[in-house]
């Protein structure tokens, strides 16, 4: 596939009038379009199916959690990137977003890092020791035993049970923060959390529990895709059997994307009844 970004490192979207209101979405690869071409992403298929009449602007990368769209928002990479006042923001959070809030893959060492202080408010904070960070990040991740050993390593360390009150909690503050600052810097933006939850999943009945409990608008892939989207199938040869994933790779596919962007025109930005 081709990926293409604009001047500001966004994935390019299609073209509007200069004086469209502006959609940003936020997240990860799944949001970002990772093994879809340029307009097979979800964002670029909002643009098209609201005949243009939005700016898109996808702020996403592959790797991404919430901790870097509130680094964006913060740090003025949103502001310095948008030429368009901005009506929605649409943050797409697999329920792994939570573990990746913690920092524990490679590439997500290095930060940014966000914290609940004991006032239970989101502050930032550094890692532990930034000389072995640098080690690892610039040493020890091109070997691909290191990588393999670091991963299960730290996939043994999520979804603790010790750990997930506060890991939640963490979470959906820094979820409410990034709405709550995207509201200051832009009066009467709406702010929407695609939740991509996993059926009978009682973390992901926890975490879109906790949004909801803060007032923040969630929507749940369980109820926009009556079919699984999770299972595995798509790993093995001869057995391809869910469509909307990218075989070999199981992201969301082209049609997924469709399916999620169609929600986004119908239930968030025109919001028609059922």
């Amino acid at each position: 596939v081709t990926y293409t970004v604009d001047k500001n490192g966004l994935r390019i979207s299609p073209p509007s009038r200069s004086d469209a209101p502006a959609i940003l979405f936020f997240g990860g690869s799944f949001t970002y379009g990772e093994a879809v071409n340029d307009d097979e992403t979800m964002p670029y298929k909002v643009g098209v199916l609201t005949n243009r009449e939005y700016a898109i602007y996808n702020f996403a990368i592959h790797g991404h959690g919430p901790q870097h769209m509130l680094a964006e928002i913060e740090h003025g990479i949103v502001d310095a990137a948008l030429t368009h006042k901005p009506k929605f923001a649409v943050y797409q959070a697999p329920s792994y977003h939570v573990e990746r809030l913690k920092g524990l893959d490679p590439w997500l060492v290095r930060g940014p890092h966000y914290k609940l202080n004991d006032k239970g408010e989101i502050i930032a904070t550094t890692i532990v020791n930034p000389f072995l960070a640098k080690i690892e990040s610039h040493v020890a991740r091109k070997s691909f035993l290191y990588n393999t050993i670091n991963r299960r390593i730290s996939r043994e360390k999520e979804r603790r049970e010790d750990t997930r009150e506060i890991d939640i909690e963490t979470f959906v503050g820094v979820v409410e923060r990034s709405k709550n600052l995207l509201a200051q810097k832009y009066p009467g933006i709406e702010f929407h959390v695609i939740v991509w939850d996993k059926k009978d999943d009682d973390f992901c009945k926890d975490m879109i529990n906790a949004l909801e409990i803060k007032g923040i608008t969630t929507h749940k892939l369980s109820s926009i895709l009556k079919d699984d989207f999770w299972n595995d199938n798509y790993t093995t040869p001869g057995n391809l059997t869910n469509p909307y994933r990218v075989p070999y790779n199981g992201h969301p596919s082209a049609l997924m994307n469709k399916i999620m962007a169609e929600y986004v025109v119908n239930k968030i930005i025109e919001r028609k009844p059922e």
